[in-house]
């Protein structure tokens, strides 16, 4: 499971924000659905700068379940940046 402030990828394209699978972004806060349903995941995009440029909510089934290496945000801001 990502835990917040992580980076994670999408594992499908959620058009609505003009995502792609694949796209990457920072887990910023996990929210129960209204009704019972899916948690959605709010995360925060960057753009090649490192600047925050959009914050979206997509389900949990759209984030990839895979860890990936340096994933931590103070590991991108080590690393240099997002990609």
């Amino acid at each position: 499971m990502a835990q917040l402030y992580e980076e994670v990828t999408l594992a499908r394209d959620v058009p609505e924000y003009n995502l792609k699978q694949g796209d990457s972004a920072i887990l910023v806060d996990i929210v129960p659905h209204p009704k019972g349903g899916e948690e959605g995941y709010v995360l925060e995009l960057f753009n090649e700068a490192e600047e925050s440029v959009n914050v979206v909510i997509v389900p949990k089934s759209a984030i990839q379940e895979e860890e990936k290496e340096g994933s931590s945000l103070l590991g991108m801001v080590r690393y240099g940046g997002i990609n």
